[in-house]
């Protein structure tokens, strides 16, 4: 939706609703309501899912069948994204992500992988949340010493909630007309509550690992299989979430003893949206010894969505740097808008990353080559 059609969206709910005024400001808040009451076409609308620039960070949000996929044994991470933060101030885009991951130690070459995740998307007064446990198989099909495949297969199932917090609400027909507000007078009957959701999603991968320790992968995903109803107002037209459809392809090319070319594209449809995040990157390893392992990963990547009203385009560039120090990954990239609403957004998007890798002393089993994606 442009800025013009957004004015007119505003206008009309002043004057003609019992539109929420809250000191708990939050402009999705506006907009959702305004869809609902205006006379927009509200066909092409959807609630859209966590919008990750490093998704390596968030593997069971892609997809379950990367699930415990680190070669170490156990992973642990987490993710904090900020974005509108000059328009909404406190109440910005703020994503928070925790992930726990675990390889079990099978004898045999093939290994299960097992996961717990937990996501919050917040903006002022509306917070979506979801925790999720996540299991998959991996078998390897083919390999020799130069060569592996590997398909894997996983399974998701998580709990979501919908909440609006409607805490010092204020109607416009609290307003007495003369500029003053009453909190005596009627507010609007409405009828918005919570909701607790379950939620199902399932997903395949193949990896390919090959002698000088490049690999490439493939993964694909179904999430919200299962189209859970996220309406919060019986009156509402949004009714079920949309499936997310997911393909990942991903690839680490060894260039020389110390640098690596380190790209991916994720791609997801979720109703009318979708959605391209291609990236390109150069790790160079630093220092690779008995004690110590750092190695830096500099580069970028162009988020490509389709808008309302214009088709694809770019929406933003996204500067990405990756730290690897030991047993620690720490990862940042800020995103430069470039749609329209870089007048009010002013380019800013951060999103930071800490992860740990808890290694055991055994080897895990015969995939010793197996893809790392930490």
């Amino acid at each position: 939706m442009n800025n013009d059609k957004l004015k007119k969206v505003l206008l009309f709910i002043i004057h003609r609703s019992s539109f929420i005024i809250s000191k708990k400001f939050s402009l999705r808040l506006i907009v959702l309501f305004a869809l609902q009451q205006s006379a927009v076409n509200i066909s092409k609308v959807m609630a859209q899912d966590l919008n990750l620039s490093q998704y390596q960070y968030a593997p069971m949000h892609t997809s379950p069948a990367l699930t415990g996929f680190a070669v170490d044994g156990t992973l642990v991470s987490a993710q904090y994204r900020s974005q509108w933060t000059p328009l909404l101030g406190d109440n910005s885009f703020r994503t928070t992500s925790a992930n726990i991951e675990y390889r079990a130690n099978n004898k045999s070459s093939d290994f299960w992988g097992y996961g717990a995740a937990f996501w919050s998307d917040q903006a002022g007064a509306l917070r979506h949340t979801q925790g999720q446990l996540s299991v998959q198989y991996s078998k390897q099909l083919a390999g020799n010493d130069g060569l592996q495949h590997i398909l894997s297969a996983g399974g998701s199932l998580g709990v979501m909630q919908r909440l609006i917090d409607l805490t010092d609400r204020r109607w416009l027909s609290q307003y007495n007309g003369n500029g003053g507000y009453d909190p005596n007078l009627q507010g609007s009957n409405s009828d918005i509550s919570n909701r607790t959701l379950i939620d199902i999603g399932i997903g395949l991968a193949w990896h390919t690992t090959f002698k000088n320790h490049s690999f490439a992968s493939l993964a694909l995903a179904i999430q919200h299989l299962n189209k859970p109803d996220i309406s919060q107002d019986k009156n509402s037209i949004f009714g079920n979430l949309y499936e997310r459809y997911v393909l990942l392809l991903d690839s680490e090319v060894k260039l020389s003893t110390r640098t690596r070319l380190v790209s991916g594209v994720l791609m997801q449809k979720q109703g009318p949206s979708l959605e391209y995040l291609p990236q390109v990157a150069l790790k160079t390893i630093i220092v690779a010894d008995d004690f110590n392992d750092i190695a830096l990963q500099l580069g970028g990547a162009v988020r490509i969505v389709n808008n309302l009203d214009a088709g694809q385009a770019v929406d933003a560039w996204v500067a990405l740097i990756r730290m690897d120090w030991n047993k620690f990954s720490f990862g940042f990239s800020y995103d430069i808008n470039i749609s329209a609403l870089r007048l009010t957004t002013n380019n800013n998007a951060v999103e930071v990353v800490c992860a740990y890798r808890m290694p055991r002393r055994k080897e895990i089993n015969k995939l010793k080559k197996s893809p790392r994606y930490f």
